[in-house]
């Protein structure tokens, strides 16, 4: 905003705080004058014989508080930028005098001298733009009334003009007719050639007081161009008075050489709506429409009617860049009438929906809708926007192909002069990506959560766990070797392994989000967990196939967490096999990953379980915690890397893994 000295108004009943503030507002970059009054009541009273920028209010003043004074503010038009000043507790207060029309608040306690400055000057500038956005609109709308009442009063100027020549082509012929009269009738020439020339000079005067009525100026010239006739009007498009064209040797000083070819008007006989630019008197530039037609009028041959057309080029142009805009804009846009059918729909409608231009005129938007809004959600939103309000929210939409999407929409009716609601239009942003990023983080933040807590529980159970199996150990030596209690005592052993398995697996998923990268031996690592399960392999039948490069180059991650990543993802695959099959590991590297391949030929997962195997907890196995794959995610996302699987139920399930590989 320009710099210039900012008159600025405290209501503030604490001295020092204005001290404070007039201090912070003198020693920085704005250059201001300050007043201060004590209550609301000398604030509305100086606003009666004062101007002011902005104004600093407090929330608590006595007699008339600062929400008071704000709504007063709004109910009195008085155009005046408000920053409402409240202490450390009255936010919600502070709120509420933001939602009555203040442009900001500041807390107290939280005030230096660049947040108080840098406040004032946004509220100003946003006041200044709110102003001059207003003031355009008006102009807007005085220019469009105006421009169709031109273009109503022109089209009324045509159709006199046109009556006004075919009257004289009447009288010409009806003068004709009277002369070859008066040839046959001698005796009554004189008396029938007085009447003649009285209805001419009428019929003249009529055209001459109809053209003068008209925004076209009109001529009539001989073959060469000189004039015969010059309507009294010409000073509107051309700025010369009817004197000063008089002098002028040809048209061509007022229309040019080149406004059509001589030998074309005489084999058409009216040339029509010819554009041509002219220079007026003033020297500005305007746009002529001319239509020239061959007569015979009073020495005359041509016959030219000008229209300026400038406004109407300048307006069409205006309308042809707001198209462009609308066409080009990266949102979608559609208009319908008032039954909702649609008449326009942008391309970025198309390409969002992929419904074609051609296949979404005449429907309803409602061939978007998702079935998942309630009739409710859309009552309202009709019920909105039918009322003269605009309605802003997010729909669930279905695309052409079935697939959803989220869109934030803006939605709202178009009104004429009259008030009248003529049509609705809508905005759409296509937010589906932004939900879905959305939805993922808050999802990794529960599992954050998850984890967290699935390691105290763990921790939790931990050391009694300990204690029963020490004591359990112990007293395997000395049972009694009954059938009966042994068989007891192995369900509780079996029991304390289950319960082993799941706080290890709890402790797994709890580590720490911290990955130390050293160099890895995977080829040496991927043995090991081989070596690990060889009894589990050998007890199921389970054949291994390995695909491994000769050497592999030295991947960078936790080993403790890639091992538990391998370790998971193989048990899963011999889980899976309790009756035989085949599993089968490939490592490779690709585009500067490392790509770790899990196959089996077990009895596979449905789509409807794949969909949730990754969840803390999820598992359909009779036993298991449900928590295997998803140390598995856990650990892969730490490295930046990315877990797939492909199943088949009867067939068999593949487990990709991918870690990028460090420059």
């Amino acid at each position: 905003m320009d710099k210039k000295e900012l008159q600025i108004l405290i209501i503030d009943d604490n001295n020092d705080d204005v001290d404070i503030f007039s201090h912070y507002l003198q020693s920085y970059e704005i250059s201001c004058s300050i007043s201060h009054v004590l209550t609301a009541e000398e604030a509305v009273n100086r606003l009666k014989t004062h101007k002011y920028d902005i104004c600093l209010v407090d929330i608590h003043l006595p007699g008339m508080g600062g929400l008071e004074f704000v709504k007063h503010i709004l109910d009195h038009g008085d155009n005046l930028p408000t920053i409402v000043v409240t202490g450390g507790g009255d936010e919600k207060i502070a709120a509420k005098a933001i939602k009555l029309g203040a442009y900001d608040y500041l807390l107290k306690d939280e005030i230096d001298a660049a947040l108080l400055n840098k406040t004032i000057l946004h509220a100003c500038e946003h006041h200044s733009d709110k102003e001059e956005k207003e003031r355009l609109q008006k102009e807007l709308e005085a220019y469009t009334n105006q421009l169709e009442s031109e273009i109503s009063e022109r089209r009324s100027a045509e159709e006199a003009l046109k009556k006004a020549h075919d009257e004289l082509e009447l009288r010409v012929k009806e003068r004709t007719v009277e002369l070859r009269r008066a040839n046959e009738e001698l005796h009554f020439e004189i008396a029938e050639r007085k009447l003649a020339e009285e209805a001419l000079k009428k019929s003249e005067e009529l055209h001459r007081l109809t053209l003068s009525s008209i925004s076209d100026a009109v001529f009539v010239t001989n073959d060469i161009g000189r004039f015969t006739f010059i309507c009294p009007n010409v000073d509107v498009i051309f700025g010369y008075s009817l004197e000063d064209v008089a002098k002028f040797d040809n048209i061509a000083a007022l229309l040019g050489n080149d406004l059509f070819v001589p030998g074309e008007l005489d084999r058409l006989g009216e040339l029509s709506n010819i554009e041509q630019s002219i220079v007026d008197k003033a020297g500005r530039e305007h746009v002529v429409l001319v239509s020239v037609k061959c007569v015979s009028i009073n020495g005359g041959t041509i016959l030219y009617t000008c229209r300026d057309i400038t406004a109407r080029k300048e307006a069409e142009e205006m309308l042809h860049k707001l198209s462009m805009v609308v066409e080009q804009s990266p949102a979608s846009i559609l208009i319908t009438d008032l039954e909702g059918d649609i008449e326009y729909v942008n391309p970025k409608f198309a390409e969002v929906t992929g419904f074609s231009n051609e296949e979404a005129l005449g429907q309803n938007p409602r061939m978007l809708k998702s079935g998942e809004q309630s009739t409710e959600f859309y009552k309202e939103l009709w019920e909105t926007i039918s009322s003269g309000k605009e309605w802003k929210g997010e729909l669930y939409n279905k695309k052409k192909n079935g697939e959803f999407f989220w869109e934030e929409a803006l939605i709202a009716p178009i009104v004429n002069e009259r008030g009248e609601i003529t049509n609705y239009f809508g905005v759409k942003e296509d937010i589906t990506e932004r939900k879905r990023v959305e939805e993922e983080l808050q999802h990794k933040r529960r599992l954050a959560e998850m984890g967290e807590m699935s390691a105290q529980i763990a921790h939790e159970i931990r050391n009694p766990l300990s204690s029963i199996n020490m004591a359990y150990e112990c007293l395997d030596e000395e049972l009694s070797q009954s059938e009966e209690v042994r068989k007891t005592f192995n369900i509780l052993g079996k029991s304390i392994d289950v319960l082993t398995s799941i706080t290890t697996d709890l402790l797994d998923y709890g580590k720490s989000g911290k990955v130390s990268k050293v160099p890895l031996d995977c080829l040496a690592l991927v043995d090991e967990v081989f070596f690990s399960f060889n009894g589990k392999i050998n007890e199921n039948g389970v054949k291994v196939v390995k695909k491994l490069p000769k050497q592999c180059t030295s991947f960078k991650g936790d080993e403790v967490k890639i091992r538990q990543v391998i370790v998971n993802v193989v048990n899963n695959a011999i889980q899976s096999m309790e009756r035989g099959g085949t599993l089968t590991l490939s490592l490779t590297e690709e585009e500067k990953n490392l790509i770790i391949n899990v196959s089996d030929t077990g009895s596979g997962i449905s789509q409807e379980n794949l969909e949730n195997i990754f969840i803390p907890f999820y598992t359909t196995k009779k036993r298991g915690t449900g928590l295997g794959l998803a140390i598995v995610k856990h650990f892969v996302d730490l490295h930046g890397g990315d877990v797939s699987v492909e199943s088949e139920l009867g067939k068999g399930t593949t487990i990709t893994v991918k870690l990028p590989l460090c420059d």
